[in-house]
């Protein structure tokens, strides 16, 4: 019942009136009644009623099939939209900055699809076309069904609810190939292609030319049973994609993981992978690199740190190597990255240092314990790594490491700017790339709660750890405070049976993650935090309450001083309402 009701449950976030939503879905407004509707993130649209108009914005808004390749779209980048419907990925692309070059056979479509744009103020940014697209330019037969506006197709057997149905009918349409889109529109780079062309797909990507798929950074489609997807995947990977298929729903996700900029100058941001100097000059950091997958050796590559046991080779962008990207990783992985790109952009690296300096470094070098000049300390999930810009100042070798590429660029240039030194590298917390026993000492601030399997970095930090040294992290301590505040606002998972699947339920499920601040995070009880890090070998561990210069209402005075006071207020050796934990444990 749950799942036939998601689509109307979906549209409480998606829609500002979601009224609307649910009339449609239960069919209660005229069919084709042209409607006006306004989505939170800020797009209107225009859709028809009783069509498949609102399922493909199910698709895109609630479901958000397609992030994995939205997120990495910025200003001046150029994605072709094959399959464009009435527009709907193309606002969300134009919306991210992107010049959009839109397909779609059905005038109908267009007409709507053109009004779209011109209703988002879109007008500059997305160019529709009237065509199909195949794999030779010419003319195609499509069969249409007037209600599933979003289906017409060449391979009507991929609708089975088609048979006998007498509404279905067919019409020719003129189409255009992959190679004559790219060579019309004089395209060098394609940032995205994305397709959702209802079977045309495979011959799409089995007739292009090497050299045209070489243009394309970037590609998501939707794939459909005419033929069989492994041989488009295994096409992909032999011309050096890194390619993810899904199965519910049918999605095709390829990337290059290593570009190099193409010859003309371009004022574009790279996107994760894109090679801009592929060497590394940091003899000091390749000494403790290795591959995620292996922990094999790596060597300085042509495009990038090859892998000769796992045949890779990982890019490098700015001097920084590149071993996760995040529309590579999970669903929740995604998210997170998605959430924190976009509390990154805009942010003042040199504006938030010194409050950060003064608020935060005297509470974690109170537990950090000794370090001395020419250790090796790693900074896990360091966004800007203003700990590593501090730590570098005493002569303590630093490597921050996090998924987003752009806060470690922005990291870099500072640290050079004010003549530090560290190093950085772009990797996840589940397949760390670092050699056994690199580092002297760690630290993550508010890192580890992000991890669906918290034991799986635990095991890492315990690998990467020199003996005798240690790792200090800090999560959410599960108690009254951190399931008021945070669980039932935010979504913070409580880890503890029963609750743990009611707010799963109600934040990941029902609402999508939408109000989950900075993506999956976790709460733990410091019962559980010894037992994890014990676990994963650790000698000695030490838990407790993360005394930290902040509070719940800090900007209240009046409340300010009350709930600092109880959150440090014991009560039979308990801390039922400490909201952060630290945990310290040596190897």
């Amino acid at each position: 019942m749950l799942r036939k009701l998601r689509p109307a449950l979906g549209a409480l976030r998606v829609y500002k009136n979601p009224f609307v939503r649910f009339l449609d879905y239960f069919g209660f407004i005229r069919r084709e009644k042209h409607l006006q509707i306004a989505l939170r993130n800020g797009l209107k649209l225009w859709i028809r009623a009783g069509t498949s108009d609102f399922a493909i914005a199910d698709d895109i808004f609630n479901y958000r099939v397609y992030d994995r390749a939205l997120m990495h779209l910025t200003g001046g980048q150029v994605v072709i939209d094959i399959g464009s419907h009435v527009g709907m990925f193309a606002m969300a692309a134009a919306a991210r900055g992107a010049t959009v070059l839109c397909f779609e056979p059905l005038r109908e479509n267009v007409e709507l699809l053109n009004e779209n744009a011109k209703l988002n103020g879109y007008e500059r940014r997305i160019t529709s076309h009237c065509l199909a697209a195949a794999g030779a330019t010419g003319v195609v037969e499509l069969f249409i069904e007037r209600a599933n506006t979003g289906g017409s197709t060449r391979f009507p057997s991929i609708h089975p609810e088609w048979q006998g149905n007498e509404g279905v009918s067919s019409i020719t349409v003129p189409c255009v190939s992959l190679h004559d889109i790219l060579q019309r529109h004089d395209l060098k780079i394609c940032d995205c292609l994305k397709m959702d062309c209802e079977g045309a797909e495979f011959e799409i990507l089995q007739s292009a030319a090497v050299e045209d798929l070489r243009r394309v950074r970037m590609m998501i489609l939707e794939y459909h049973p005419v033929s069989d997807i492994r041989h488009i995947k295994a096409r992909l990977e032999d011309l050096g994609f890194v390619v993810h298929l899904s199965g519910n729903p049918r999605i095709l996700f390829a990337a290059w993981p290593a570009l190099e900029v193409p010859e003309t100058p371009t004022s574009r941001s790279p996107t994760v992978g894109v090679i801009r100097r592929a060497l590394i000059g940091d003899k000091a950091l390749m000494d403790i690199l290795c591959c995620p997958k292996c922990r094999g050796g790596l060597s300085q590559a042509e495009r990038g740190l090859a892998c000769s046991a796992c045949d890779v080779t990982y890019g490098v962008v700015d001097g920084i190597p590149v071993f996760a990207p995040a529309e590579t990783q999970g669903h929740d992985v995604r998210v997170n990255a998605i959430k924190w790109k976009e509390f990154w952009e805009g942010f003042d690296w040199e504006a938030q240092r010194e409050s950060y300096l003064l608020a935060n470094l005297p509470h974690i070098y109170s537990h950090l314990g000794s370090i001395q000049p020419r250790d090796w300390i790693l900074e896990l999930g360091s966004g800007p790594s203003y700990l590593s810009f501090d730590l570098a100042s005493k002569g303590i070798h630093v490597v921050s490491i996090d998924l987003d590429i752009s806060v470690l660029q922005n990291a870099k240039e500072n640290f050079s700017k004010h003549g530090r030194e560290g190093h950085f590298v772009q990797g996840s917390i589940y397949r760390l790339p670092f050699k056994e026993r690199a580092f002297d000492a760690s630290a993550g601030i508010g890192v580890l709660e992000h991890a669906r399997d918290i034991e799986i970095p635990i095991q890492e930090l315990f690998r990467v750890t020199k003996d005798g040294g240690y790792t200090f992290q800090t999560v959410p301590h599960l108690s009254f405070t951190t399931f008021l505040a945070s669980s039932i606002r935010f979504g913070t998972i409580p880890h503890v049976p029963v609750l743990e699947q009611l707010v799963s339920l109600v934040h990941m499920k029902i609402l999508g993650m939408r109000y989950m601040r900075y993506g999956y995070e976790e709460s733990y009880t410091y019962g559980f935090l010894e037992k994890v890090f014990r676990r994963a070998g650790f000698a000695s561990v030490d838990v407790g309450l993360y005394d930290y210069n902040q509070t719940l209402w800090r900007n209240r005075k009046q409340l300010a001083p009350f709930f600092y006071r109880l959150i440090r207020m014991k009560f039979v050796g308990l801390e039922p309402f400490s909201d952060i934990a630290y945990a310290r444990s040596v190897k």
